[in-house]
């Protein structure tokens, strides 16, 4: 039996993390050794594919936590029957009863049985539609199966370690403010919102929620992003979820962009990128919103700066960020469509952009442009 002033201890290193990501490992290899495991992670299955995300792990080297990942993640004989359960608590061989059908698995004898695994304990952290968070160790085989009381210990830690996580998050926004990252986001007037895999914002900067509180074009929705067209919603979430799994290192995808209308006939631009590892568990993608920068005259001017662009150019960059298409900014300009061809090649070799959504991703992404914007010169 594991002693309470041992429990005390990991309660103690689960806090720790809470507080600092980097000792997550620590706290996975301090549950190894209490539960008498070889190693264990923090990990994400998605429920629409096969792709597992290691948040963090212990006791592993990277070989093997990258052929679980990357092979045996498909192929394990537990985690279907952890994707369907609704316990706490997930259980090698409770997961997996028939022992001999375990046995004969490719799972155990070519990713457990090298380590000598034969069983697991784990703990349910979040369960939602898209994805299960789990925190679980390898059971050494010499120490047999898990016992019902070491379940009941670890059923005992697992509300501290979902608290801690939630700490983590919570504490997240308040460091981004105490380095001053809130007021440098602020200071690019475009919207930025931090979002974890499930469109859920972790930290919006003042010009993301004026957007979102207007809730014209996108608004947030039971706690999610969403947009005015179930469409459009759709394919921001794919967006979102893509990014989400670059971040993890599990997919290659890039992000995208969304032009959303709004009732005024103008758009929101959302920009989606995989977001840099800053925290345990998210952010997991970052969405930048573009609108029409305050000042018309102003912004020609900046832009025009920026990228050397001719008074018969410049206005239209503007008209597409807004959601226009070439022919009616032709119609408004009153140019021919050929003319407004013409200017578009021109704006695309000062610009190094292809298409007409990599000039409105470089556009509302440029820090500099709306920096500058936010700062009039005299």
């Amino acid at each position: 039996m594991v002693g309470d002033h041992r429990i005390l201890e990991l309660i103690d290193e689960i806090y720790d993390a809470a507080l600092d990501s980097r000792r997550w490992p620590t706290v996975i290899e301090s549950l190894s050794e209490v539960f008498h495991c070889v190693g264990g992670a923090l990990l994400q299955r998605d429920r629409h594919s096969a792709e597992t995300g290691f948040i963090e792990f212990g006791g592993m080297d990277a070989a093997t936590s990258a052929a679980y990942q990357q092979y045996y993640s498909a192929r394990s004989v537990w985690m279907p029957a952890a994707l369907a359960g609704s316990g706490e608590l997930v259980i090698g061989h409770e997961l997996a009863p028939d022992k001999c059908s375990f046995e004969r698995s490719e799972f155990y004898n070519d990713w457990l049985r090298p380590q000598r695994v034969y069983d697991a304990i784990g703990g349910v952290i979040q369960r939602s539609a898209d994805a299960l968070t789990v925190v679980t160790v390898l059971r050494a085989e010499r120490a047999g199966l898990v016992t019902e009381a070491e379940q009941q210990v670890f059923a005992r830690l697992m509300p501290h370690v979902r608290r801690a996580i939630d700490i983590h998050r919570r504490l997240y926004g308040v460091q981004l403010q105490r380095d001053g990252a809130l007021r440098a986001l602020d200071a690019l007037q475009v919207g930025i919102v931090l979002t974890d895999g499930m469109s859920r914002p972790v930290f919006a900067n003042r010009v993301a929620e004026e957007i979102l509180r207007r809730g014209d074009g996108l608004a947030l929705l039971r706690g999610q992003l969403r947009a005015a067209r179930p469409q459009d919603s759709d394919k921001l979430a794919s967006l979102i979820q893509g990014a989400a799994k670059t971040t993890r290192g599990i997919g290659l995808e890039p992000g995208g962009i969304l032009s959303l209308p709004t009732s005024s006939g103008a758009a929101v631009t959302v920009l989606v990128s995989p977001c840099p590892r800053l925290g345990l568990l998210e952010p997991a993608a970052l969405v930048f919103l573009g609108t029409p920068l305050r000042g018309p005259h102003l912004q020609e001017k900046y832009v025009a700066q920026r990228y050397g662009l001719t008074p018969a150019e410049v206005k239209l960059p503007q008209a597409l960020v807004d959601g226009g298409r070439l022919v009616d900014y032709a119609d408004r300009a009153g140019i021919s469509l050929n003319t407004a061809k013409t200017h578009l090649k021109q704006i695309f070799a000062k610009t190094g952009s292809r298409r007409q959504a990599d000039l409105v991703r470089l556009i509302v992404a440029d820090p500099v442009l709306r920096l500058a914007a936010s700062h009039p010169q005299s």
